[in-house]
């Protein structure tokens, strides 16, 4: 209750205590929706798409949209364009956390020339008004009815956004970040997650855990197969590709498949 008070989601909390328990197959249900809406940037509802109507019905019902961020101006807002009109995302709006030590700036500089999600927050007042818009809520949403309802072991769709020595950082919706360890990208051994994924890509992790801070880590390598399973795939006598993953004094480790060398 405290934490949804603390986002002024109050009436949202409210809700969901009225709600019985559902069923396992409906609970599955619920969740594949909920993945429809809360998917990846650049994989969202597209606004250009959209006509005035349209987005004034998206407005009225917070649906989540998307489009791409084309400047970010002197009074610190990421401007759009929408149906031809300008659309502008105030500083604090540009993320769930904007101004404080939890978002670097960045982090929304870097957003100019790629999709990012919003709700409309106020439509045009007259004919030379702008759209306002929120990226803030969108990512609050995400993570009240979507992302905080995951356990360890749910497999969720998700899309690299970068890499690192340590692991590939994925948006899991609305360009919320988790991140996954290169122990965890497969059994094989790997150099560097670019051995592994590659940024742009769309895959599928199980989420393994949280860190101290609630969010979300993430793994591969149980989803590429048991050792017995990928084994079965192959013959004593068969020739084989395979990649050299590291020469030892006793012997060259070669990976044959993500989960086998």
């Amino acid at each position: 209750r405290d934490y949804y008070a603390s986002r002024g989601l109050g009436d949202v909390y409210k809700r969901q205590q009225r709600v019985s328990a559902p069923t396992a197959p409906v609970l599955n249900e619920m969740r594949m929706k909920i993945m429809v809406e809360y998917k990846p940037e650049g994989q969202g509802r597209c606004a250009a798409d959209l006509s005035e109507e349209e987005l004034r019905a998206a407005a009225a019902s917070d649906a989540i949209l998307e489009s791409t961020a084309l400047a970010f101006d002197h009074d610190h807002r990421l401007r759009f364009e929408l149906c031809g009109r300008t659309a502008y995302m105030p500083y604090e709006e540009c993320a769930d956390g904007a101004g404080t030590s939890a978002v670097r700036d960045i982090a929304i500089l870097t957003r100019v020339g790629r999709p990012t999600c919003f709700v409309i927050e106020q439509m045009p007042l007259d004919a030379g008004g702008a759209f306002l818009l929120s990226r803030r809520k969108a990512q609050q949403a995400c993570k009240v009815e979507y992302l905080d309802t995951l356990f360890p072991g749910d497999i969720i769709p998700c899309c690299v956004t970068h890499l690192e020595n340590f692991g590939a950082f994925c948006d899991v919706g609305c360009g919320i970040s988790a991140l996954l360890p290169i122990d965890c990208l497969s059994v094989s051994r790997i150099q560097t997650p670019a051995d592994r994924v590659a940024v742009g890509e769309a895959i599928f992790c199980a989420v393994k855990s949280r860190d101290a801070q609630g969010r979300l880590v993430l793994s591969l390598k149980e989803l590429l197969g048991t050792w017995q399973e990928n084994a079965g795939r192959f013959a004593v006598g068969e020739t084989v590709v395979g990649i050299v993953r590291s020469i030892e004094d006793y012997g060259v480790f070669i990976e044959i498949a993500p989960n086998l060398a």
